[in-house]
């Protein structure tokens, strides 16, 4: 290859090691992408497959999953015996593949090789949960005869009694050692090992380079446009209201539960879509989202419930203060005591009369939200439905979105189990919320924001784009706050 065929070549890692040590997983994981097969079977890999890291068509980098070594101390005898010297290492490895590509003997390390040999720099896994085996050299003399960037993954560790042995033999052959749990690794991680690559190959330094920055800027594009879906989501949500016919003969009453149950159903869809579009940001098209198995008070419990609004840390006298300037904003008529449910009278011109709240009408609400005013107007005896009344209503959907959230930006593609979501809250179990762990200014910047958005909506006013943003901005700043709750660790062996 010459010089300008490589300055054009992206960068590539070709991941390494025996059958069936976790190769896949880490492929998956460095290359976002949970297409790439997983199994425990031995010899899940047997050709080479390259995933490229794009983003809106444009490839930065590409890891190679390659198939396993499979008879590496005879592949090894065969090369130091053409191999006087080790000025001849690299050609005695090229000689190897060339003289046993296509055949049956050697088929998987010449599938493995034939990246490395083009330019590829190396990632060796290994398994340090089992015991170190004299084959393993093998494996890792080949590799090291390519004169190729090697760095040494631990993809499994337990510190148990093989992880030493299996660290000492990777600093002999490896430029560096590195822990890298493919199941639990995140973004830095991910970065630091391209970083690592960088210095190892200054050859490639420039084209790593490029491929640092788009992660890192992707990464940053990701964050903005999940906590711009999610504020769209609270305003919404928040501000949601529509009509539903009613007949001359229908009692409001008898239907009441059945209009506030497709309301609530309606808003629960649409934090559902929200999440799937979260999902896909971070590239879990396949993810499967468990929230109802969640331990976390704020979402095993239902949406609509008392204790969903405690557990945001709000005493009984801050939700009435909310309800009463809800029922204020709207002016309505009559908090009739049945579920919760308020009655407003809408006169032929559509216009609302009076107001009434307090305490118990306050409380009272959480239980039944949902703000539903009968009326006849032109076309026939219609119901109005909405928007939701309890201006905490917003401060629940956010600190959902943002459990997820959290959630996603922890989450290696090799894991093909469901997201349950009690592993991502980063609060102690007692402060089950996230915005709960928040301090007091940061609580109340997010809180006015949605109360500003509350009240646009019950004054049926369009919340601006100024407030729009506002609301952006104190979800990102929460973000923040809750992301310092808990530091990732790096572990690594230079």
């Amino acid at each position: 290859m010459n010089g300008e065929e490589e300055a054009k070549r992206l960068p590539a890692f070709a991941v390494v090691g025996r059958v069936n040590k976790g190769k896949s997983s880490v492929v998956s994981t460095l290359a976002e992408d949970e297409t790439v097969r997983i199994g425990r079977e031995a010899r899940t890999t047997r050709k080479v497959t390259a995933y490229r890291w794009s983003v809106d068509g444009t490839a930065y980098y590409e890891v190679l999953d390659t198939p396993g070594f499979e008879r590496a101390e005879a592949a090894l005898s065969w090369m130091r015996a053409r191999a006087g010297d080790a000025t001849e290492r690299f050609d005695a490895v090229s000689a190897f593949v060339g003289a046993h590509e296509g055949g049956d003997e050697f088929s998987m390390e010449c599938r493995l090789l034939s990246p490395v040999l083009e330019g590829a720099a190396i990632v060796y896994v290994a398994d340090a949960t089992h015991p170190w085996r004299n084959h393993f050299m093998a494996e890792l003399e080949i590799l090291k005869w390519t004169g190729r960037p090697l760095i040494g993954l631990l993809n499994r560790t337990d510190g148990g009694k093989f992880e030493k042995a299996w660290r000492a033999h990777l600093r002999d052959c490896c430029h560096t050692v590195r822990v890298f749990d493919a199941h639990t690794a995140g973004f830095e991680e991910r970065i630091g090992l391209m970083r690592v690559f960088r210095e190892l190959a200054p050859e490639a330094a420039k084209r790593i380079d490029v491929a640092i920055d788009a992660l890192n800027q992707d990464w940053l594009n990701r964050e903005a446009e999940a906590v711009a879906e999610i504020a769209r989501f609270a305003v919404s949500a928040v501000t949601y209201s529509r009509d539903e016919p009613l007949s001359d003969e229908e009692d409001l009453q008898r239907r009441r539960s059945e209009i506030e149950a497709s309301f609530h159903d309606v808003l629960k869809k649409m934090e559902t879509r929200t999440h799937h579009r979260l999902a896909r940001l971070y590239r879990h098209e396949r993810l499967r989202v468990v929230l109802d198995e969640l331990k976390t008070p704020a979402l095993e419990a239902d949406l609509f419930t008392a204790k969903v609004w405690r557990n945001l840390g709000l005493t009984p006298r801050q939700l009435a203060a909310g309800g009463a300037a809800g029922g204020a904003a709207v002016g309505v008529v009559g908090d009739v005591a049945a579920g919760g449910l308020t009655f407003g009278v809408l006169t032929l011109g559509g216009a609302l009369l009076g107001g009434a709240g307090g305490l118990a009408a306050a409380l009272g609400r959480i239980q039944s939200p949902a703000r539903i005013v009968e009326g006849t107007l032109q076309g026939g005896r219609r119901v109005r439905v909405g928007p939701h009344r309890n201006p905490l209503l917003g401060s629940v959907l956010v600190d959902r979105a943002l459990l997820l959230l959290l959630g996603l930006q922890g989450r290696p593609h090799a894991r093909r189990d469901p997201l349950r979501l009690e592993g991502a809250a980063r609060v102690p179990e007692e402060n089950s919320s996230l915005l709960r762990s928040l301090s007091p200014p940061a609580r109340k910047e997010l809180g006015h924001s949605l109360v500003v958005v509350h009240r646009a909506a019950r004054r049926r006013r369009k919340v601006t784009a100024k407030e729009i943003a506002a609301l952006e901005d104190a979800i990102a700043q929460a973000l923040e706050a809750m992301r310092k709750t808990e530091q990732p660790e790096n572990d690594d062996d230079s």
